[in-house]
């Protein structure tokens, strides 16, 4: 969304009724069964960043699935050659 985008959409807001108002604070405050959910995990890759999948602590970020972030784990260098 752009500034301008932005600015306008605040500008709309003003226009809202009492029952539209409580219903886009309860969409903005994530009042659903999945928001605890998604802020403990957001929370886990802040104090433990790791691949979800093999748990490894190198990890780079590869876009976006939804609204979730993706990543996926950074090998060093040879350790996935055999000897």
């Amino acid at each position: 969304m752009t500034p301008a985008q932005f600015k306008k959409l605040l500008s709309e807001l003003e226009h809202l009724t009492d029952t539209q108002v409580r219903r886009v604070e309860t969409f903005l405050k994530g009042d659903d069964a999945v928001q605890p959910i998604i802020t403990e995990l957001e929370q886990r890759m802040v104090d433990t960043p790791e691949c979800p999948h093999c748990h490894s602590s190198l990890i780079n970020r590869h876009g976006k699935a939804g609204s979730m972030q993706r990543s996926f784990p950074v090998f060093p260098p040879n350790s996935l050659m055999t000897s």
